[in-house]
């Protein structure tokens, strides 16, 4: 489901714990959850009011013992589950926390990568799942939903991210904060369904967009990005995808995309292999994934 953010009240004074919201949140409607709080706590409390309504938003609210934790949600007929949620938050919340009377600001900011990967779970349920098995093959950072620079300058969506964490010895006025070099990102196209093999050649040749920036003297610079790895997740490949396995090259034994022309007159060593291996990988609900190519 969608959520838009959270807010964890303190019950009784209405004084606002914790948040996470996006910047375009109208600030009327957060001050209107503080001046509003203590009547929602009175009538929680006997049962009552679990939820109310703006023209765009709806507000779903979890009473603990001793705070109220509100998600924000687009409206949409999924009361039941978003208020499990709210209920799930807060009570981890409580459990983390001794709620004082006059809370000091900040004071929960350590809530924040707990609130974070909630916010993941809920909104892209299926690429968390795919996340956590990625992470146990592959360790490395994973980031879901990243926006990739490419060559051009603009920004695009990937699925999932993990970085290898190699990072290079470079200059330090790299504009990337890590300066991590072609093989050290692992790029995956995750489908709940199925993929076509459109979605899928898409993605391959997107492998070749991705650059970094670095300031070369007194001029900005783009320097291209070859992953190492790109991996597909789906619960069913279409059948006319089949017929590309065999045009892929090998090294030993395991399929490749060659990357070495995207290098040429960029001052990269053209003379190495840059390879990126590519593995498909079925989703399964009753068993772990199954590789079915790589």
């Amino acid at each position: 489901m969608d959520i838009d953010g959270v807010i964890i009240f303190e019950a009784e004074s209405g004084i606002p714990l914790f948040s996470r919201l996006p910047e375009d949140v109208d600030a009327e409607l957060f001050s209107g959850f503080i001046s509003a709080i203590g009547h929602f706590s009175g009538e929680m409390t006997l049962g009552g009011l679990s939820l109310f309504a703006t023209d765009e938003k709806i507000v779903y609210l979890a009473k603990g013992t001793k705070t109220i934790t509100a998600l924000i949600a687009p409206k949409k007929p999924e009361f039941d589950v978003a208020s499990q949620f709210a209920n799930d938050l807060g009570t981890q919340f409580e459990g983390r926390y001794d709620i004082p009377s006059v809370p000091q600001l900040r004071e929960f900011d350590s809530f924040a990568p707990i609130a974070d990967d909630f916010l993941t779970r809920i909104r892209h349920p299926f690429l968390h799942q795919v996340a956590i098995f990625l992470h146990s093959n592959y360790s490395g950072e994973v980031s879901l939903k990243s926006n990739m620079l490419t060559r051009t300058g603009s920004f695009e969506e990937v699925d999932i991210v993990i970085r290898l964490r190699k990072k290079q010895q470079t200059s330090p006025y790299s504009i990337e904060p890590a300066a991590y070099a072609h093989n050290d990102i692992i790029l995956v196209r995750a489908v709940d369904g199925e993929i076509t093999r459109g979605d899928l050649l898409d993605f391959l040749d997107r492998t070749e967009s991705y650059a970094t920036r670095v300031l070369d003297g007194d001029e900005l610079k783009f320097r291209p990005i070859f992953p190492t790895d790109a991996i597909i997740v789906a619960r069913e490949y279409a059948e006319n995808i089949h017929e590309l396995y065999d045009r892929f090259p090998r090294d030993n034994y395991k399929p490749y995309i060659s990357g070495t022309h995207i290098f040429v007159g960029s001052g990269e060593n053209t003379q190495n292999d840059h390879k990126c291996f590519v593995t498909f990988w079925r989703w399964r609900n009753d068993g772990p994934p199954l590789k079915v190519f790589g």
